[in-house]
């Protein structure tokens, strides 16, 4: 999957990511709509995406799903939490950084990069 050769603040994504176990029956690629608005993902993926790759309408990759909700002024009941975006940019100079070269994939690879990291703790 190419990067988006900007850095985008809004606009409708795709995110591409592997469900909650629970809440499908295998394993399969899941691809759900959104929309950036300001790094903040919209609605809040669901369980199973932190992490997720988020294309454009392209199919380039302009960020990655950040794991970490960040915390939002809420409309006086306190705090509210936002999911997030790390932009492309920033993936792209970790990688530079790791002397990684970028990736350059074919239509329709990123279905077969994406894999399902679940820890089990005992």
């Amino acid at each position: 999957m190419p990067f988006a050769d900007n850095n985008i603040d809004s606009g409708d994504l795709t995110l591409i990511g592997v469900a909650d176990p629970l809440a499908q029956n295998s394993d399969a690629v899941t691809a759900a709509p959104a929309r950036l608005s300001q790094q903040t993902i919209e609605p809040a993926p669901k369980l199973g995406f932190s992490g997720a790759a988020a294309a454009d309408a392209r199919g380039r990759l302009v960020g990655m799903v950040d794991p970490r909700p960040s915390i939002v002024a809420g409309n006086g009941a306190g705090a509210a939490q936002a999911v997030t975006m790390v932009p492309a940019e920033t993936i792209r100079a970790f990688l530079q950084a790791q002397h990684i070269a970028s990736p350059v994939a074919a239509a329709g690879a990123i279905n077969q990069s994406v894999v399902r990291v679940i820890c089990v703790r005992k």
